[in-house]
């Protein structure tokens, strides 16, 4: 039986912050265990957003941000990444995007550290991890050409 480190009650908001509102659609991922943080995030970003939604969309996840949760005024503000912060989400992006199994052991100490500043009470003032939405050129071009390539096809 394998037996899997588990911190002491630690804790990560996800969200996708509106455009239009400013308010994030955010779920609470509460007792991750080593080595899950990743696939949390992934389900996280799949409630959020459904199937036929990401099918759908020209957009997809492109990268992370973040945003500070303030529980006791249910009150949301975006954080100007600095110098030192926009690497790091890079590189969390990174490691995230491309399913780095031994990278993402260090995430959950880092995350618990820096964005929950060591506590284990999600009730308190956190900063949440925002998935950033961009422009997919990927869908963009399967999305063009596949009419018109259907066209080229039925026409002759």
């Amino acid at each position: 039986m394998k037996v899997q480190r588990r911190y002491v009650r630690n804790h990560i908001v996800v969200g996708i912050m509106d455009k239009r509102t400013g308010v994030p659609r955010e779920r609470l991922v509460e007792d991750i265990l080593n080595g899950q943080l990743f696939e949390s995030i992934r389900r996280i970003s799949r409630q959020l957003r459904p199937w036929w939604r990401r099918m759908l969309s020209l957009k997809s996840i492109q990268g992370f941000a973040i945003y500070e949760c303030l529980p006791d005024h249910a009150y949301h503000r975006s954080i100007e990444l600095g110098h030192r912060t926009e690497p790091i989400l890079t590189e969390f992006y990174h490691d995230y995007s491309r399913r780095n199994v031994l990278a993402e052991l260090r995430w959950l100490p880092w995350i618990q550290e820096h964005f929950n500043q060591g506590d284990s009470n999600p009730d308190k003032r956190c900063y949440a991890l925002q998935l950033v939405l961009r422009w997919s050129i990927t869908k963009i071009t399967v999305y063009g050409l596949t009419p018109m390539l259907l066209s080229l096809a039925i026409g002759f």
